[in-house]
């Protein structure tokens, strides 16, 4: 099977492939859009003063520690109780921890709350492939999974961009918002390309 087209034709629903696609692209923009900005705003709630390289470090690391300690334990939760409602719980909740991070005041909530989301991580990336892996026929898999990857590459490219652009523009507390924002945006459209698509 060598031709994208019969890689789609064989796809049981290509609209829920496709929208797990667009999840996984808005997943890493979302993720990766505060990467530029992380230690510059560590620096303004600090007024510049003390190691705030180190500490913008340590708080860049935060999500990554919070997503391996949780994604195992996430998986099977998922496989217990359906998959798409672990990236739901993934979506709301990096929503809310993404807007309070625009109204921080210390590093210290800027260090909780960027470990919390690195739990929203852990209910996401990883469980949109499984859902990829529970939707492909296995003849298909190495392309839909070679999809995903250039998926989320685009991801890495727009998320920096995007941060970038609206701190440039207006101020860091902003980034946050309109990562929320973009959540929002991937919640929608869960819902429209990828739910109404499951089978019950």
């Amino acid at each position: 099977m060598d031709k994208t087209s019969d890689v789609i034709k064989s796809l049981r629903s290509p609209q829920l492939i496709f929208g797990l696609l667009l999840t996984t692209v808005i997943i890493q923009a979302a993720t990766n859009s505060i990467n530029p900005i992380v230690s510059l705003y560590v620096r303004q709630l600090m007024h510049g003063r003390g190691n705030y390289v180190f500490i913008a470090g340590v708080i860049a690391a935060l999500p990554g520690i919070a997503t391996f300690l949780a994604a195992a334990r996430l998986g099977a939760w998922g496989d217990k109780i359906g998959t798409h409602k672990i990236i739901l719980l993934g979506m709301y909740s990096a929503i809310v921890f993404f807007a309070l991070t625009a109204f921080v005041q210390n590093t210290w909530q800027l260090g909780i709350l960027r470990f919390l989301v690195g739990f929203s991580d852990a209910c996401l990336f990883p469980q949109v492939q499984t859902m990829l892996t529970k939707n492909t026929p296995s003849y298909a898999t190495g392309r839909i999974f070679s999809w995903n990857q250039s998926a989320m590459y685009i991801g890495n490219i727009c998320g920096p961009l995007i941060g970038s652009t609206i701190s440039g523009l207006t101020n860091y507390n902003y980034v946050f918002l309109a990562t929320a924002a973009l959540v929002v945006l991937n919640l929608v459209l869960f819902h429209v390309n990828v739910l109404k698509n499951m089978q019950r």
